[in-house]
C-alpha cells in the first residue's frame, strides 16, 4: 500500500522539527560553551591582572620596607661622619655604613632578580633555579635542594618563564607562611612528560578549611593554561607538596 500524501507530508514535518529540535539543543550548547570558556578567560584575565596589581605592591612595600628604611640609615650615619664631633666613633659608623649599603646591595639585586631573571632568558631554568638555591642558602635560615634530571632543557621562553614564576610564587608562600627549614625542588623530563615536584618540611595547613588564595589562583592558572595538571597536599605540621605534570607531546605552547 502506497503511502498517502498526508502520510508523505506527515512525516516531513517530524522529521523537520525532530531536526529543529537537534539543531536547537546543538545551538545551544555551543553558545552555552562559548559563554563557558568565555568567563574562563575572563577569569584568567582578571587572576592575571590581580597577580600583577599584587605583584607591584609588593615590590613597592620591599622597597618602602626595605631598601627605603637602608637608605634612611645611610643618610643618617653619612650625617654623623660629616660632623666634626669627637664624640662619634668614626670607625664604628664607617663599619655600620658598609654594613647598610651591602645589605641595601643584597635586596636591590633580589628585586632585581625577581623583575628581570636575565639568567633565565640567557641559560634556562636550570641555572637560574641553582641562582636562587645559592641566594637562600647563604641566608642560613632556609636549605634549598635542587634536583633536575637534565640540566641541558629548553622550552619556549614564555613557558620556562612561567613556570619559574610558579616556583618562584610556591617559594615566597614558603617563606611567608611555612617557617620551613627545607625545600625540595625537583625536575623530571623525558620524552612525554615534564614532572616538578615541590615540598616544604613548613607548618602545613588544612587545604579543606583554608580558602584559595590569589597566590594560588595564580599558580593554578598558570598551569592550566598550558594543559598542565597539579596536585597540593598539605596538612597541619607535616609540610606542603605540590606535583605540576606537564604532556610535551604536540604541546606547542611548550616546545621551542
Amino acid at each position: 500500500m502506497q503511502p498517502s500524501q498526508n502520510d508523505i507530508v506527515l512525516l516531513i514535518l517530524i522529521t523537520a522539527v525532530v531536526i529543529a529540535v537537534l539543531a536547537f539543543f546543538l545551538i545551544s550548547l555551543v553558545i552555552i560553551n562559548a559563554r563557558r570558556n568565555a568567563r574562563r578567560q575572563i577569569e584568567t584575565i582578571r587572576t592575571i591582572f590581580e597577580t600583577q596589581e599584587e605583584e607591584r605592591k609588593r615590590i613597592a612595600r620591599d622597597m618602602h620596607d626595605g631598601l627605603g628604611a637602608q637608605l634612611s640609615a645611610i643618610k643618617l650615619y653619612v650625617g654623623l661622619l660629616s660632623e666634626p664631633d669627637k664624640s662619634v666613633n668614626t670607625t664604628i659608623s664607617l663599619h655600620s655604613t658598609k654594613t647598610l649599603i651591602d645589605s641595601a646591595m643584597r635586596d636591590l639585586r633580589m628585586i632585581t632578580r625577581n623583575l628581570l631573571p636575565r639568567t633565565l632568558s640567557e641559560q634556562g631554568l636550570a641555572a637560574q633555579l641553582s641562582e636562587i638555591r645559592e641566594v637562600l642558602n647563604e641566608t642560613n635560615n632556609i636549605k634549598v635542594i635542587v634536583s633536575i634530571n637534565n640540566e641541558k632543557f629548553r622550552f619556549q621562553q614564555e613557558f620556562e618563564i612561567n613556570l619559574f614564576r610558579i616556583l618562584q610564587e610556591m617559594i615566597n608562600n614558603t617563606l611567608k607562611y611555612a617557617h620551613a627549614k627545607t625545600i625540595h625542588i625537583s625536575l623530571h623530563l623525558d620524552k612525554s612528560n615534564l614532572k616538578v615536584e615541590y615540598h616544604d618540611d613548613g607548618t602545613g595547613f588544612d587545604i579543606a578549611s583554608v580558602k584559595k588564595g590569589l597566590g594560588i589562583k595564580n599558580i593554578e592558572t598558570r598551569v592550566k593554561f598550558y594543559d598542565g595538571k597539579i596536585r597540593m597536599e598539605s596538612s597541619p605540621l607535616s609540610g606542603t607538596t605540590y606535583t605540576i605534570n606537564f604532556a610535551l607531546e604536540q604541546n606547542s605552547k611548550i616546545y621551542a
